[in-house]
């Protein structure tokens, strides 16, 4: 997909910003990847001259996640400039507490 040139069409993108290495044990730093993904994001629609266009990615919220990585993600795309996080999780059991600021 090129989001440059689709981006003056866009209104905004919920792209699924997550790895998908931590199931097969490669130690990934969620916080960072999640961030540079949801920046990158919004630099392509900028590029594409669309300057108001949201990113509201899907983070990872499955094993072997738990609540402090997800929030590590959640807090790496806001810091991304995301307006808010979609939790992809296939089970719908989501972690105890995750929807609840503290």
């Amino acid at each position: 997909q090129d989001i440059v040139a689709q981006a003056q069409f866009l209104d905004g993108l919920c792209p699924m910003l997550y790895p998908d290495l931590l199931s097969r044990g490669i130690a990934v730093d969620e916080y960072s990847y999640v961030y540079e993904r949801t920046w990158r994001t919004l630099d392509k629609l900028k590029r594409g001259g669309n300057e108001e266009a949201f990113v509201n990615p899907w983070i990872q919220a499955y094993k072997p996640m738990n609540k402090r990585r997800i929030q590590n993600q959640r807090q790496g795309a806001v810091d991304g400039g995301a307006v808010g996080v979609n939790a992809w999780n296939n089970t719908l059991n989501y972690v105890d507490g995750l929807f609840v600021e503290e």
